[in-house]
């Protein structure tokens, strides 16, 4: 998320301020010549309830991350996790590097363009949402809502949603939104294909959430 400490130690990496140290830097430059893709911070921290030590690698795109995940799944590849923690073992092996412990080490992946998003959506502010609506006011949108780096467009009735999107009104909205999120992509990441504005209605809204965002979102 935007307010986590390695994301946050992310963004001074990109800016210049500061930069991975031995052994992460070699660990890295492995990885991306290894893998192809481009690695931009490396973390090493313990988890809870075992502290067991991990690796945290963040990557800079979210399709480098699909790269380590398995195929049609949300789970890690886990041939590439061990191969990948077995070279960090190996790396600080050689290097007489004492101070990380490695027993049952695992690695975990993370796209810093993903978490970029999140940051850019929240900070749009709500009177730029609103001006985007009144450019749209013949179109009786009734608001849009947003959770992370998710954002949807309701209308009042499903039936001016039907209209708008047989009319090709709902890619103009689209179009809209994203160069407002791109005014917040600080380093120029978020491409067209990483977001998708929804579109919905308030009439389905009140008709199956109950008019409840808690049982929307979940």
């Amino acid at each position: 998320m935007p307010a986590d400490k390695e994301y946050r130690d992310t963004k001074l990496i990109i800016k210049g301020k500061t930069v991975l140290k031995s052994p992460f830097l070699e660990f890295a430059n492995w990885l991306s010549i290894e893998y192809g893709v481009n690695v931009l911070n490396i973390v090493y921290d313990k988890v809870i309830p075992d502290n067991r030590p991990r690796l945290q690698i963040i990557l800079k795109k979210r399709n480098e991350l699909l790269s380590f995940q398995e195929k049609d799944s949300i789970n890690f590849d886990r041939m590439k996790q061990k191969k990948i923690t077995e070279k960090f073992v190996e790396l600080v092996k050689s290097k007489n590097i004492n101070q990380f412990d490695t027993n049952s080490i695992f690695s975990v992946f993370s796209a810093f363009d993903s978490i970029a998003l999140i940051e850019a959506n929240e900070n749009i502010s709500n009177w730029q949402i609103e001006e985007l609506i009144s450019n749209y006011s013949k179109l009786e949108i009734w608001k849009i809502e947003r959770s992370f780096g998710a954002a949807v467009c309701f209308f009042y009735k499903n039936q001016q949603l039907e209209n708008a999107i047989n009319k090709g009104k709902t890619d103009l909205i689209s179009s809209s939104y994203f160069n407002l999120l791109k005014r917040f992509d600080e380093f120029s990441l978020i491409e067209r294909d990483l977001f998708t504005l929804s579109f919905d209605s308030k009439e389905n809204f009140d008709r199956n959430y109950n008019g409840n965002w808690f049982n929307y979102w979940r």
